[in-house]
């Protein structure tokens, strides 16, 4: 039986508590930020008061958080294939997450 050293599982196990962790932020501050757009009143026209809005504001930080999970596989696999250690693709995921929130933050305030 093949015994795996201890950065792979230590890598393994980074990688999958922030991308559980960074999906759970992603559906908290996509549910947040939809919901703040309760007080638009009915003939408002600003951006995150249209239902296109709504469902931006929403679903931007959903998909920023499955852009970052894709963004750091492909940094590591890069960093793999030049023999480099996989550690700086986590930081690479979690500045394109962080991108993706800043980016719901200005759609969903008005």
């Amino acid at each position: 039986m093949l015994e795996h050293p201890p950065q792979r599982i230590g890598f393994a196990v980074t990688s999958w508590f922030l991308a559980v962790a960074g999906g759970v932020l992603a559906y908290l501050f996509g549910s947040a930020a939809a919901a703040s757009t309760d007080s638009c009143l009915p003939d408002e026209t600003l951006f995150p008061c249209t239902e296109t809005g709504r469902q931006v504001v929403f679903w931007l930080p959903i998909s920023g958080w499955i852009l970052a999970i894709l963004f750091g596989w492909l940094v590591g696999a890069q960093l793999i294939r030049h023999r480099k250690p996989r550690w700086p693709a986590i930081p690479a995921g979690v500045v394109v997450h962080a991108a993706g929130m800043v980016a719901d933050w200005f759609a969903a305030v008005r």
